[in-house]
């Protein structure tokens, strides 16, 4: 969405709101309707008794024309678009959705963080996040970059429905951004986004704020190859809160997977017994067998002598008439 894009020749300035965007001021003029039903702080600076409703014109604080496109996005349709993923090789753009097929939990760490961010983070329709295998190449050391605006995009919408109370929004930043981390982490990659990320959260939030909890979460799900890392020892030590929170998680993490251990023994424990008892049932079921074998051929044995007595006992009778 452009400039023009949002410029609608058709709207009186009544109805008309003008942003001005990035380091050039460029003016993008929008829909006061579209922004106003967002939340009472969007309504007070377009239609409240302020100066900047009069003068009907704002500096847009939060950073360039693609983000304001996003937060544009979703003014007008509820959603917003993330940032393209680009081919190593051709460098074609594709849609991250696109790339991604269902998959199961892969280990510890994996389980860690999918049944966290599946109980936490939801869509505003309720959708849960997915844990979704990705082409090879998106998590290339190459295209940290990519990795890297696809992160923030998510970490700045949430930011902005933040500074302008818009609930909703920051629902979906959430959801989308925990979606992304769960994927990123199935990858061995770099920690740049990571600390780019951590950085840019626990500057602009405060105190258990949600986005910082999400970040430590993901920390936590790979804190063993970061505890050597000089760059996240460096966050770790500009930012306290974010070490503090880390640990919290990874105390839960642990936690989580000593549950999941006694479970997983709980369930071989039982599995055991049943087999054993499989056996035991076996074992007397062949018991009972043999004896009734060995009761059948007692039997047999026994009606076999019975007959041979009989026989000699007729054979001596007809011989002691013939002699008569």
């Amino acid at each position: 969405m452009s400039a023009d894009t949002c410029h609608v020749q058709s709207f009186s300035s009544k109805n008309t709101f003008v942003f001005l965007v990035g380091p050039r001021r460029e003016k993008y003029t929008v829909h006061k309707d579209a922004f106003i039903r967002l939340g009472p702080v969007l309504w007070n600076i377009m239609l409240g008794n302020t100066n900047t409703a009069r003068a009907g014109t704002m500096n847009w604080k939060f950073g360039d024309e693609d983000l304001f496109n996003s937060f544009c996005e979703y003014a007008y349709y509820d959603t917003y678009t993330s940032p393209k993923i680009h081919d190593p090789i051709s460098g074609e753009p594709y849609d991250m959705d696109e790339l991604f097929y269902p998959v199961g939990r892969l280990g510890s760490q994996h389980d860690f963080l999918y049944k966290t961010l599946w109980d936490r983070y939801r869509s505003p329709s309720g959708k849960h996040v997915v844990m979704r295998a990705k082409w090879k190449w998106i998590s290339s050391f190459e295209w940290e970059e990519d990795r890297i605006n696809y992160l923030m995009r998510h970490a700045n919408m949430y930011v902005i429905g933040l500074a302008y109370g818009i609930e909703s929004l920051k629902v979906l930043a959430l959801y989308k951004l925990a979606d992304a981390l769960m994927h990123f982490v199935s990858r061995r990659t770099s920690t740049v986004s990571l600390v780019k990320l951590a950085d840019f959260t626990y500057a602009k939030t405060k105190s258990e704020d949600e986005l910082r909890e999400l970040v430590s979460i993901y920390a936590a799900s790979r804190y063993e190859s970061l505890v050597n890392c000089p760059s996240v020892e460096d966050a770790f030590l500009r930012n306290p809160a974010f070490c503090l929170d880390t640990l919290k998680q990874v105390a839960k993490r642990r936690q989580f997977e000593d549950r999941l251990s006694q479970h997983k023994s709980a369930i071989n424990a039982k599995k055991l017994r049943k087999e054993a008892s499989t056996k035991t049932l076996v074992g007397t079921s062949t018991q009972v067998s043999a004896k009734k074998e060995e009761s059948s051929t007692s039997r047999k044995s026994s009606k076999s002598k019975k007959a041979s007595k009989s026989k000699k006992y007729y054979s001596s009778s007809d011989y002691s008439s013939s002699g008569e």
